[in-house]
């Protein structure tokens, strides 16, 4: 595929996009780029008018980087192809049995033991969130705790245990303890409604 070494841009009659957001404009501009179409005199995006409203407020999808590992381009390639079909949520699955994905500054076995050694830096996850905003696309990083941590027991075995009290001074966090221990049952969330 050869692109076109001079492209030319002629406008005969005005586009406007209206919007109360840039999320909106962003998604605006996505669905007048699925207009164009090849004309007689090259590319071209017949007059139309478009009210478009999503069904859905949270359009997104799930990467699980933890059973399935993506380097950082490839995770920004997932979010420019969200952006053209108009996605605005990636659910960031980071944390797993398979592996803890995130540099701890705090806890660093946690991610230098998983199992590839693969995982990224504070400043990397800091950039992909920045890049997805610009893209009108909310990055949700996600820490499944304590269900899904297994990956935690290899850097820490002591600190990551079930049951009560506190691990010895400086074996890491501790999952559990008081009447919520790791493993029980009883507690139930209760979900309210805040409209």
């Amino acid at each position: 595929m050869i692109e076109d070494p001079q492209p030319t841009l002629v406008v005969r009659m005005i586009a406007r996009i209206h919007s109360t957001t840039a999320e909106g404009a962003i998604h605006s501009l996505a669905t007048f780029a699925q207009f164009i179409e090849p004309g007689p005199d090259g590319f071209q995006v017949s007059g139309v008018h478009i009210e478009d409203r999503p069904e859905f407020p949270w359009r997104g999808l799930m990467l699980d980087v933890c059973r399935h590992w993506m380097p950082v381009e490839v995770v920004k390639r997932n979010l420019e192809a969200m952006a053209s079909e108009k996605l605005n949520v990636m659910h960031w699955h980071l944390s797993e049995d398979d592996g803890f994905r995130v540099e701890s500054k705090r806890y660093p076995r946690l991610h230098q033991t998983g199992l590839s050694g693969c995982y990224y830096t504070q400043d990397q996850i800091r950039d992909v969130v920045a890049y997805g905003h610009g893209l009108g696309i909310r990055v949700i990083p996600e820490f499944d705790m304590p269900g899904h941590s297994t990956a935690c027991f290899a850097g820490y075995p002591v600190g990551f245990r079930r049951g009560y009290g506190s691990p010895p001074k400086g074996e890491g966090p501790h999952l559990g303890g008081g009447s919520t221990g790791a493993g029980r049952t009883s507690a139930r969330p209760t979900l309210t409604n805040r409209s």
